[in-house]
């Protein structure tokens, strides 16, 4: 309509959350929920999904360990972005490696797999018993479509 400023659209998304239970997973899922996105948080305990459900996400058990990037391409499927906020929490290096980098590794692939576009990392990475190393994780389950890729760089130091 002429004379009329320009309306911007809200775009909202569907959005599937890993680590949707923890502390900074809670508040994101709250925060897009309340914004109108649709919000698929994952979580490994069953005592987890109310926390979950509490935020206006739907929650839904998975596992970074167990599941296979088959099983977490079929709970990322139908979803146009993937956030990452799961975390070893200090359970030493073994689970480190597990969640924070094959988990990671297993997420990305899945979501490349399932034509996720939007790779979103959270994580205090460079904290996590990793000396402050740069790490590069690349998923290649498809080389016909674009792949989601995280970098990471070492932290600067502040004091």
């Amino acid at each position: 309509m002429a004379g009329h400023p320009a309306r911007k659209e809200l775009i909202f998304m569907k959005v599937f959350q890993i680590g949707a239970a923890g502390s900074v997973g809670r508040r994101l899922a709250g925060l897009l929920s309340e914004r109108g996105d649709e919000v698929t948080g994952m979580h490994r305990s069953p005592a987890q999904a109310d926390t979950i459900r509490a935020t206006g996400a739907t929650p839904v058990t998975g596992d970074l360990i167990a599941d296979s990037v088959e099983e977490l391409t079929g709970k990322l499927a139908g979803h146009d972005a993937v956030v990452f906020s799961a975390g070893a929490h200090g359970t030493g290096m073994d689970k480190t490696t597990l969640i924070d980098g094959k988990g990671l590794e297993k997420a990305a692939d899945a979501a490349a797999a399932a034509g996720v576009t939007r790779f979103v990392l959270v994580s205090v990475f460079p904290d996590a018993l990793r000396g402050g190393e740069a790490v590069r994780v690349s998923s290649t389950t498809s080389r016909s479509r674009r792949a989601p890729t995280c970098t990471w760089r070492a932290p600067i130091s502040t004091g």
